[in-house]
Protein backbone atom coordinates (compact mmCIF):
# COMPACT_ATOMS: atom_id res chain seq x y z
CA UNK A 1 0.00 0.00 0.00
CA UNK A 2 1.49 3.35 -1.35
CA UNK A 3 0.73 6.84 0.74
CA UNK A 4 0.84 9.69 -1.90
CA UNK A 5 1.95 12.64 -0.92
CA UNK A 6 0.84 15.97 -3.43
CA UNK A 7 3.10 18.96 -3.60
CA UNK A 8 1.76 22.70 -3.83
CA UNK A 9 2.99 22.52 -7.30
CA UNK A 10 0.77 19.75 -7.94
CA UNK A 11 3.33 16.95 -8.04
CA UNK A 12 3.11 13.68 -5.84
CA UNK A 13 5.20 11.01 -4.73
CA UNK A 14 4.16 7.81 -3.55
CA UNK A 15 6.23 6.47 -0.33
CA UNK A 16 5.49 2.91 1.27
CA UNK A 17 4.85 2.38 4.75
CA UNK A 18 7.48 0.49 6.49
CA UNK A 19 6.65 -2.62 9.42
CA UNK A 20 6.59 -0.13 12.34
CA UNK A 21 4.12 2.16 10.26
CA UNK A 22 1.60 -0.83 10.50
CA UNK A 23 2.12 -2.01 13.71
CA UNK A 24 1.37 1.06 14.70
CA UNK A 25 -2.00 1.47 13.45
CA UNK A 26 -2.95 -1.84 13.83
CA UNK A 27 -1.93 -0.63 18.05
CA UNK A 28 -0.06 -3.89 19.23
CA UNK A 29 2.96 -3.46 21.30
CA UNK A 30 6.28 -5.21 19.90
CA UNK A 31 5.68 -7.52 22.73
CA UNK A 32 1.97 -8.47 21.75
CA UNK A 33 3.64 -9.44 18.13
CA UNK A 34 6.53 -11.19 19.26
CA UNK A 35 4.06 -13.45 21.15
CA UNK A 36 1.75 -14.14 18.90
CA UNK A 37 4.60 -14.71 16.35
CA UNK A 38 6.28 -16.96 18.61
CA UNK A 39 9.28 -15.01 18.62
CA UNK A 40 11.55 -12.59 20.75
CA UNK A 41 11.09 -9.37 21.08
CA UNK A 42 14.53 -8.85 19.77
CA UNK A 43 13.26 -10.52 16.49
CA UNK A 44 10.84 -8.09 16.02
CA UNK A 45 13.36 -5.20 16.53
CA UNK A 46 14.98 -6.99 13.88
CA UNK A 47 12.11 -7.01 11.60
CA UNK A 48 11.24 -3.52 12.72
CA UNK A 49 14.38 -2.14 11.36
CA UNK A 50 15.17 -4.02 8.36
CA UNK A 51 17.57 -6.52 9.67
CA UNK A 52 16.13 -9.65 9.07
CA UNK A 53 12.55 -10.78 8.42
CA UNK A 54 9.44 -13.20 8.91
CA UNK A 55 9.78 -16.33 7.36
CA UNK A 56 7.14 -19.53 6.56
CA UNK A 57 3.84 -19.06 9.05
CA UNK A 58 5.84 -16.14 11.57
CA UNK A 59 5.09 -14.02 8.22
CA UNK A 60 1.52 -15.36 7.88
CA UNK A 61 1.30 -14.26 11.86
CA UNK A 62 2.76 -10.90 11.10
CA UNK A 63 0.57 -10.65 8.53
CA UNK A 64 -2.62 -11.26 11.26
CA UNK A 65 -1.82 -9.75 14.08
CA UNK A 66 -0.93 -6.33 11.57
CA UNK A 67 -4.33 -6.84 9.61
CA UNK A 68 -2.73 -6.10 6.57
CA UNK A 69 -2.46 -8.16 2.96
CA UNK A 70 -0.11 -10.15 2.33
CA UNK A 71 1.05 -7.62 -0.71
CA UNK A 72 1.28 -4.91 1.84
CA UNK A 73 3.28 -6.89 4.18
CA UNK A 74 5.82 -7.60 0.87
CA UNK A 75 5.88 -4.16 0.40
CA UNK A 76 6.04 -2.71 3.74
CA UNK A 77 8.89 -5.10 4.63
CA UNK A 78 10.66 -4.22 1.19
CA UNK A 79 10.36 -0.23 2.35
CA UNK A 80 12.29 -1.63 5.90
CA UNK A 81 14.85 -3.50 4.40
CA UNK A 82 18.59 -2.03 5.09
CA UNK A 83 19.78 -3.74 2.14
CA UNK A 84 17.07 -1.60 -0.65
CA UNK A 85 14.45 -4.90 -1.03
CA UNK A 86 16.39 -7.62 -1.69
CA UNK A 87 15.29 -10.85 -0.10
CA UNK A 88 16.44 -12.24 2.92
CA UNK A 89 18.55 -15.52 3.79
CA UNK A 90 17.22 -16.01 7.17
CA UNK A 91 14.60 -14.93 9.46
Amino acid sequence: MAVYYMYMDGSSMATSKTVRDLQAEANVTSGQVALFCGVSKQSISNWRNGIKGPRGFRFDRLRIILNCTAGELEVALAATRRDGGKPHDKG
